[in-house]
């Protein structure tokens, strides 16, 4: 479903990263000397790195990007394939998956460029594509071995968009195409699971697709009204080239509406979907929303001991003709 969403430039070239000189680009042949040298690195590690590790089997898992932090497609994964997949990360240490995973960093960008070619993306969102590989690419001269863990989020989001199952869209926000989440349904407020299916099925259109919004956690200081308008701007035009997506889907704890005491200037994330048309349900609150929620503000952290906040996750759906008509106007 993504793959009608993506392309890479026709030439093959990436532009320049935030944060360094736009006029430079990183090729195709870059690339490959990039894996040439990844490919020498794991070879000097033997015996740490055996020769029998199941490289293409790894590398293929991680490609779905299914069963880390959930960022990507969803699609479906065999039993047989997560038992082999969790067979590897039992037999070897940190290390050796470092090494690996930047490999499939590599490996999985440069399958992309090839693959997509004649895709198109409207160009801000191109733009913001190739920024995202030259950072990565940049990252693997200066990012410490650790970055590339799986529980590292943000190695996570890079795997997701180097496979190109994730799509910046601005600020800090990315987008991905699957069914809505089923948070909604694992809460127990009466009634809520029903109203959440009847309102997918009769004012949605269905469970999906939808583009699904993940907020990047290291972009967090781009958050403002301004990019947030423009990243809801630009999955609305990713709506408008794919008619078969039935709007957004999104799950946050900066959808609370307590924020409104707690962060007053976090209201707007919740307050334009919801005068908008979309339809607010609530889910399950986690460790991470609650560390999220915490970590970024003495004021949120304050008023949690005093028992005066407790961060809530919510989810929207925002119906495709809703949403296109605020873009509409928007412009």
């Amino acid at each position: 479903m993504v793959d009608n969403l993506v392309s890479i430039s026709s030439s093959g070239r990436i532009h320049a990263a935030d944060g360094v000189n736009h006029s430079r680009r990183v090729s195709e042949g870059e690339i490959r000397e990039t894996l040439v040298r990844l490919e020498d690195e794991i070879a000097a590690h033997r015996p740490v790195v055996p020769p029998e590790f199941p490289r293409e089997t790894y590398l293929s898992y991680l490609k779905d990007v299914r069963s880390h932090i959930g960022v990507a497609r969803h699609p479906p994964v065999s039993p047989g394939r997560r038992a082999s997949f969790r067979r590897i990360l039992a037999t070897y240490d940190g290390p050796v998956l470092y090494l690996f995973n930047r490999l499939a960093l590599a490996v999985h960008a440069g399958e992309s460029i090839r693959r997509l070619p004649e895709k198109k993306l409207p160009s801000e969102i191109q733009d913001l594509v190739d920024r995202w590989f030259v950072r990565v690419f940049e990252d693997f001269e200066r990012q410490p071995d650790r970055y590339y863990s799986l529980h590292n989020p943000d190695f996570v989001y890079d795997l997701s968009v180097c496979c190109m199952n994730t799509i910046p869209v601005g600020g800090a926000w990315g987008v991905h195409v699957s069914r809505a989440g089923l948070g909604p349904l694992r809460i127990g407020i009466p009634r809520q699971p029903l109203a959440y299916l009847a309102y997918l099925l009769f004012h949605a259109g269905g469970w999906g697709p939808f583009c699904v919004i993940h907020t990047f956690g290291r972009y967090f200081p781009r958050i403002n009204c301004g990019t947030m308008d423009e990243a809801y701007l630009r999955a609305g035009e990713l709506m408008r080239r794919n008619p078969r997506i039935k709007g957004i889907y999104r799950r946050s704890w900066m959808l609370d509406p307590a924020l409104a005491e707690a962060s007053p200037h976090l209201t707007y994330m919740r307050e334009v979907p919801a005068r908008h048309g979309a339809r607010f349900f609530r889910c399950p609150t986690g460790i991470s929303d609650i560390r999220g929620a915490l970590t970024l503000s003495s004021t949120r952290r304050r008023l949690y001991e005093l028992g005066k906040y407790h961060p809530t996750a919510y989810a929207f759906v925002w119906p495709r003709a809703a949403m296109l008509r605020w873009a509409q106007e928007k412009k």
